[in-house]
C-alpha cells in the first residue's frame, strides 16, 4: 500500500529527476503525472513481480495441460519487458532509481522463466551485459530460497519484503493486514453444501460460458481459463453474489467468483474433456448443454 507518507518518501527521492522534465517542455499537469506514473508503476511492479513467480510456478505444477499457453503468455511478457532494456530514450527520461529497480526486476523474472523452462528459453541472456544482472540474480535466489519449501498463506509476502530490501525500496510502500472483518467463508471449492445451493446459477453460468466459447478457438479459451487458474491460485470467493472480478482476457467486464470458477471448468472441458479440473459442476453442465442444443 502506498500511504501519503511513503508517496512524499518516494517524491523527494525522485524530485531532481521531475525537474529535469521541465526543460523538456513538460506542463505542471504532466510533471505531476508522470510522477505518479513513475512511482505508482514502480510500487506495482515491485507487489507484483515475486507474487507472479509464485503463481507461474504453481500453475506450471499443477496445469500441465495449459503449460503451451503459459509458455506464449510468458514468451510475450518478457518481449514487452526487452524493450524496456532496449529503449534509450526511456532509459534517459526514467530516474536512475526506478530504472535500476524495475529492470533489475525484469532481469530477475527472465532468470525465473528461462529456470521454469527448464533452459528452453534463453530470456535472461540480453541481461547479462547490463549492470543490473548480479541484481536480478539476487532477486531471483530469493525466490528459489523460499519456493523449494510450500508457503503457508501469506508468505508470498514476505518475498516483497525481501525484493525492497534488495532493492532498497523499503519506505516506498507498507503491507498491512485487512482491518476490516475477517472473512470467513471458503476461498476454493471446499463447501460443497453451498456449492450445490448455487446450482442453478451454476447452470446460467455454464450456458453463457457455452456460449461464449462457441465462436472462439481452442488457445483463446486457454487462454481465459489460464487466467482464471492463476487466480484461483491465490483463492477465488465463489461465496458472495457481487461481481467483483476481472479479467485481462475478458475485458470491460466484471465477474462473480463462482462465475470465474465455471469460466475455467467449461473452459476445460472444451480443452480436454478428460481433464479434472477438481470442481463438481458436471451434472450443471450436462444442463447447460440441454438447453444450448434447445436454444436456450
Amino acid at each position: 500500500m502506498v500511504r501519503g507518507s511513503h508517496r512524499e518518501y518516494a517524491q523527494n527521492l525522485i524530485r531532481d529527476d521531475v525537474q529535469k522534465l521541465v526543460k523538456e517542455g513538460f506542463s505542471p499537469e504532466q510533471l505531476k503525472e508522470t510522477e505518479n506514473s513513475w512511482i505508482n508503476g514502480l510500487t506495482n511492479q515491485l507487489y507484483n513481480c515475486p507474487l507472479d513467480m509464485v503463481i507461474e510456478k504453481r500453475l506450471y505444477d499443477k496445469y500441465e495441460v495449459l503449460r503451451p499457453a503459459q509458455f506464449v503468455s510468458l514468451e510475450k511478457t518478457q518481449l514487452e519487458y526487452l524493450t524496456i532494456l532496449t529503449d534509450p530514450d526511456l532509459q534517459r527520461m526514467s530516474p536512475s532509481l526506478i530504472y535500476r529497480a524495475s529492470l533489475a526486476m525484469n532481469c530477475a523474472y527472465a532468470i525465473f522463466t528461462d529456470w521454469l523452462c527448464d533452459g528452453a528459453t534463453e530470456y535472461s541472456l540480453p541481461y547479462k551485459s547490463s549492470a543490473v544482472y548480479s541484481l536480478g540474480e539476487k532477486l531471483f535466489d530469493v525466490f528459489l530460497s523460499q519456493q523449494a519449501s510450500k508457503m503457508i498463506p501469506s508468505e508470498e509476502y514476505d518475498l516483497i519484503k525481501q525484493f525492497a530490501r534488495i532493492l532498497h525500496l523499503e519506505g516506498w510502500f507498507s503491507i498491512e493486514s485487512d482491518s476490516s472483518q475477517p472473512d470467513t467463508s471458503p476461498q476454493g471449492p471446499t463447501n460443497i453444501g453451498l456449492l450445490k445451493q448455487k446450482e442453478a446459477a451454476t447452470v446460467m453460468y455454464c450456458l453463457d460460458a457455452l456460449k461464449r466459447f462457441q465462436s472462439m478457438s481452442k488457445e483463446r479459451i486457454q487462454e481465459i481459463a489460464f487466467e482464471v487458474g492463476m487466480l484461483g491460485t491465490a483463492g477465488i470467493d465463489y461465496s458472495k453474489p457481487d461481481r467483483r472480478y476481472s479479467l485481462k482476457s475478458l475485458p470491460g467486464e466484471q465477474f462473480t467468483g463462482l462465475q470465474l470458477l465455471v469460466f475455467m471448468f467449461v473452459g476445460f472441458k472444451k480443452i480436454d474433456p478428460a481433464l479434472n479440473s477438481g470442481l463438481d459442476f458436471d451434472e450443471a453442465y450436462r444442463t447447460a448443454m440441454t438447453l444450448m442444443e434447445g436454444g436456450g
